[in-house]
Order: structure tokens, then C-alpha cells, then sequence
């Protein structure tokens, strides 16, 4: 009796691959997408948007800061003001110091090229200017207004900014103006000597400086509290170009890029060049909101610092190398118009 052949597992095996299809692969171009690539998407959309959201509420917040700045003031007592210096030449006064029986005034009709030029630096503007600014002596003595005569001062160029005045000998009438200058060329700090009685103004120096991108206002370190040395600080109000994108943004978002600045000029000697090569300076303050007017306590101890942006007053502490550290972190907020 014949025996009947098992079949082999090998075989079985065989017979289940054959009759088996082959998968089909998926045809290039048509894989199904991913959800978490798009949850991806949606992800960084969302980010792209806060962020676009958040420079907008900036944008109008710090639109509203500036309006708060143009915002006129209210006039209190004005029926007892009366207009000086006029016929003298007074056009565009933009700063003043009192120094009895005197009050410095520096003076530049800047209407004559910024209205046409609007947008620019103040830098750029100044070579459609048709005449040059001055310096401006007013008496109490008398209530007169006398030009002073700049002797020493060769360049082209001379548009006063902010000042500050230091007494050199009361009873000689002879003092020290520092002047920040804006030349065609660059900004300068202009030293001059001044004769009050002879209405003249000598240049001791003329500093300019890297560092020097768009200076507003300056103040002196008292030689007595300094070593005998000629030392100032001065406030750079911009660090871009305000017709340029990041000028533009400086001012819409308040950046903190404005910086103040000390100088020291070792030598006392008559200089009349461009620029006073034996002049240093250094960044003291940093990340300031468009910094400007710039003071010193009587005692010399402490640097007042104006951000006009931020709509406060630093107070920093001097120390013995001229830098300064806000070390007590003391700020003064402005007092707004209501």
C-alpha cells in the first residue's frame, strides 16, 4: 500500500509567496502630508503674527509718547516776557546760560534749511543754510543784546547747538564756552575764550571725535575738580541718520542707541586746527532713549542726563576716571502737561 507524501512546509510556504501580490510602492510626488509639518506651519504663523502685533502696540505707544512731547505748553505770565535780540540777529535761540551779570546765548536759524530738508540730520541740512548761527551775549546790566565777534574760527561753518559757559575771572569778565558745533563736515565741540567787555570770542580748541555721530548738548568738568585738565561730556541725541530706516525706527520704538560721551583735552595750548589731535574720548553711558541735555551738580559728584524718549532724568554718579555709574539707579520722571 503506497504511503500518501505529506506536503513539505517548505512547499506551502512557497505556494502562500506566490499567491501573494506584490505591494505597490507609492508613486513619487503624492505622499500623504504630515500633520505635525503642518502644525508646524501653523506654529511659526502664530509667532510671525505676535510679533507683528507686538511691534504695531509699540509703534502706537510710543506714537502717543511723542505726541505727548509736541503737546504745547500751557503759558503762564507771558504779558510780562517781551522779545529780545531780534534786530541784533537772535533768530532760532537754542540754548542760554546765566552767568551774572550775563546770559550766554547760542543762536542758529535752522528754519532756513531744516523746513526744506526735512527728515535729514541736523549735519546734512547745513550746507543749504544761507548764514551761518552765532553767539550772543545778553546784559542784565543794561538789557542789551551784543553778537560776539569769533576770532581764531577760519572754518566756513558754524551752527551753535547746545553750550555750556564757565566763569574764568569775575572781575575781568572773562569766561569759557564750550560749543557743540554742526558743521557740514561733522559735528564739533567748539572752545573759545570770551571778553565780555570786548564782545569777543577767541577758539581754543576744536575737538571732533568718532564718537561724535550726532551731538546735542554739553557740560565741563571744573579743572579744579579735574586735575587742571580741560574734560567735558556731551550726549549724542541720535546714532543713525533720521531719514535712514534705522534712524526712523530709533525714534518710533524709542531704541536705546544714543550714548554719552567724555572728552579730555590734555593741552591747554591755542589750537585752530580742524581738530585737536591730543583730544580723547570714551563712552560712559550706553543704550540711552535719544540722550540730550546734560548737566553736572554743583559739587561735581553727580551727571544729570535727559532721555528724551523715556521721559526721565538719570542721575549718575562721577568717578575718578570720568566715567559714571548709575550705581543708585536714580531717575526723574517729567512732570507731563495735563
Amino acid at each position: 500500500m503506497g504511503k500518501t507524501k505529506k506536503p513539505s512546509p517548505n512547499n506551502s510556504n512557497n505556494n502562500k509567496n506566490n499567491n501573494t501580490k506584490p505591494k505597490q510602492q507609492p508613486k513619487a510626488g503624492k505622499k500623504k502630508p504630515s500633520a505635525s509639518k503642518g502644525r508646524g506651519v501653523c506654529f511659526y504663523l502664530a509667532i510671525v503674527l505676535a510679533v507683528v502685533l507686538v511691534f504695531l502696540a509699540v509703534v502706537v505707544q510710543r506714537s502717543h509718547l511723542v505726541s505727548e512731547l509736541t503737546k504745547t505748553p500751557i503759558q503762564h505770565g507771558i504779558e510780562q516776557c517781551s522779545l529780545e535780540g531780534v534786530a541784533e540777529g537772535v533768530i532760532g535761540a537754542e540754548d542760554v546760560q546765566i552767568i551774572h551779570p550775563y546770559a550766554f546765548i547760542s543762536s542758529d536759524n535752522r528754519t532756513q534749511y531744516w523746513d526744506a530738508n526735512s527728515g535729514l540730520s541736523v549735519t546734512q541740512m547745513v550746507p543749504n543754510a544761507a548764514a551761518s548761527g552765532a553767539l550772543f551775549l545778553y546784559s542784565f546790566k543794561d538789557n542789551s543784546v551784543t553778537k560776539l565777534k569769533l576770532v581764531g574760527h577760519n572754518h566756513q561753518d558754524f551752527h551753535p547747538h547746545g553750550i555750556y559757559v564757565a566763569q574764568q575771572d569775575a572781575q575781568a569778565e572773562t569766561y569759557e564756552i564750550y560749543v557743540i558745533n554742526h558743521r557740514r563736515d561733522r559735528d564739533v565741540v567748539d572752545i573759545f575764550s570770551v571778553d565780555a567787555r570786548a564782545q569777543t570770542a577767541t577758539l581754543l580748541h576744536s575737538v571732533s571725535n568718532e564718537l561724535f555721530p550726532s551731538i546735542n548738548d554739553i557740560v565741563a568738568v571744573p579743572r579744579k575738580n579735574n586735575g587742571g585738565k580741560i574734560g567735558f561730556y556731551v550726549s549724542n541725541w541720535y546714532r543713525y541718520a533720521p531719514s535712514s530706516l534705522l534712524g526712523t525706527l530709533e525714534t518710533l520704538l524709542a531704541l536705546p542707541f544714543t550714548t554719552l560721551v567724555y572728552c579730555e583735552v590734555s593741552s591747554t595750548e591755542q589750537s585752530n586746527t580742524v581738530a585737536t589731535k591730543n583730544a580723547t574720548c570714551k563712552v560712559v553711558a550706553e543704550r540711552q532713549q535719544m540722550a540730550n541735555g546734560v548737566s553736572l551738580s554743583p559739587d561735581s559728584k553727580y551727571v544729570y542726563l535727559a532721555n528724551v524718549m523715556a521721559l526721565n532724568v538719570k542721575v549718575f554718579e562721577r568717578t575718578s576716571d570720568n566715567s559714571v555709574c548709575w550705581c543708585q539707579l536714580r531717575v526723574f520722571r517729567y512732570i507731563r502737561y495735563l
